[in-house]
């Protein structure tokens, strides 16, 4: 009887172990995924920063002067909602 209480804490302990294992690595794989977010949140701010700036209160602008801004911004915003 007493084998198979130890035989049942040293499995529950076993079952701890790899339980915590499996939460660092949810823990990591969730900081670098906020830290991604992060990054494409700044990137979001500077391009739209910059198309600000370039428009102003003008109202015509070339295309050339905000389209590769509005490209950059359109393929953040995919990256952002497939995250």
């Amino acid at each position: 009887m007493c084998a198979r209480g130890v035989s049942g804490v040293q499995a529950e302990c076993t079952h701890k172990a790899q339980a915590l294992v499996l939460w660092e690595g949810l823990r990591d794989d969730l900081a670098a995924g906020l830290q991604a977010v992060a990054a494409l949140d700044g990137e979001l701010q500077h391009w739209l920063l910059t198309v600000h700036d370039t428009v102003g209160s003008a109202s015509a602008v070339p295309k050339e002067a905000v389209l590769p801004s509005f490209e950059r911004l359109g393929h953040i915003h995919q990256v952002r909602r497939a995250a």
